[in-house]
């Protein structure tokens, strides 16, 4: 959904726009567009309901003649749920198909919000939703891809374990699971240990960079071994020489 600040900057680009190339009874007209919460909620709404529209059409209408979904051999979904700035879990899920001419057709498909709990039947039960409005043929999916929380990758009580038993009990042909490993990687990010390694790095960089005879030697070694890089990167607190901008150029040099 869009933001409702979105509203005062659009009535101002309006504005610019009608005095410029607009009448003068226009141009008041502009000035008194109402910005309230109401009128910006219809308005969103509005919005939302024509992008609805066009993505139906968008997988209904092909090479200027009506299809429907079902004419998609396959489909495979993303989905992934993440807070916005309120608090309130978003579950954002894009689909992939394709057809028998092999014609891959992807976009985003549905956005929508988890109120209560996120538990796995929270997120397969608005899952089945977004499908079922989209007029999906369950039998056509055949790969789903989450993100790595919990309650999408448990085999019991999540996403990933429910919607298999779904499409158990309903008969259908197991799927394709990947789910990603981001939200693990932040993780071991953060908890990993790695002060040994960027000290040892940062004492090899200093002696480097310390003495101009030594910075001298170093520079003209790496010209002779025609290296990418021709000289290593002082640690700072500028974004461009960052720590992590120390340790990839220490690692290209050693490599090479």
């Amino acid at each position: 959904m869009k933001p409702y600040s979105d509203g005062e900057i659009i009535k101002t680009a309006i504005s610019i726009f009608c005095d410029e190339c607009c009448p003068s009874n226009i141009q008041k007209i502009a000035k008194r567009l109402p910005l309230s919460n109401d009128t910006i909620t219809r308005r969103i709404e509005c919005i939302f309901e024509d992008l609805a529209r066009q993505l139906i059409k968008f997988f209904t209408i092909k090479n200027n003649f009506y299809r429907t979904s079902k004419d998609f051999l396959y489909h495979s979904f993303a989905v992934d749920t993440s807070k916005d700035i309120s608090d309130t879990e978003q579950m954002v899920v894009c689909i992939r198909g394709v057809t028998s001419d092999f014609k891959i057709s992807e976009e985003f498909f549905s956005l929508r919000s988890l109120k209560g709990t996120t538990k796995g039947m929270d997120v397969l039960n608005e899952f089945l939703e977004s499908i079922k409005e989209f007029d999906i043929d369950p039998s056509k999916i055949i790969s789903i891809c989450t993100d790595g929380g919990a309650n999408m990758i448990g085999r019991n009580k999540g996403f990933h374990g429910l919607y298999s038993e779904w499409r158990l009990e309903k008969n259908l042909d197991p799927i394709f699971w990947q789910h990603c490993i981001i939200h693990q990687e932040n993780i071991i990010a953060k908890s990993l240990k790695m002060q040994n390694v960027i000290s040892t790095v940062l004492s090899i960089v200093n002696w480097i960079r310390g003495k101009s005879l030594n910075h001298r030697r170093f520079k003209k070694m790496l010209v002779e071994i025609d290296t990418v890089h021709n000289d290593v990167l002082y640690h700072t607190t500028v974004r461009w020489l960052s720590r992590a901008a120390c340790l990839k150029r220490y690692i290209c040099l050693n490599r090479s």
